[in-house]
């Protein structure tokens, strides 16, 4: 038998976030994505932020991940409920360094 070592790898995943910004996923349907982005571009024009959306269910409906300030984030979210009633709501993440 011959002597042979495989070596021993550990990984540390250190998890950093950036400051205050958080991700939240929201779903609505396809005739409303115009007005959630005039909905975040009203309300959060002046401060960085990033929308990200994809089709799902036959593009009848739309994921969308809005990745702002947690306070904004807050805001939107009562503002959202007012203008669109069917949208469906995800966790609050925070953003992660890599």
């Amino acid at each position: 038998m011959s002597d042979q070592s495989t070596p021993v790898v550990h990984y540390k995943n250190i998890v950093k976030y950036i400051s205050e910004d958080c991700v939240k996923r929201v779903i609505v349907d396809t005739e409303s994505v115009t007005k959630l982005r005039q909905l975040v571009l009203n309300n959060c024009g002046g401060r960085d932020f990033y929308m990200k959306v994809k089709a799902i269910d036959h593009a009848s409906k739309m994921k969308v991940w809005l990745c702002l300030n947690k306070s904004s984030i807050d805001v939107l979210i009562s503002k959202i409920l007012a203008t669109l009633p069917q949208a469906e709501f995800g966790k609050i993440t925070p953003m992660q360094a890599h």
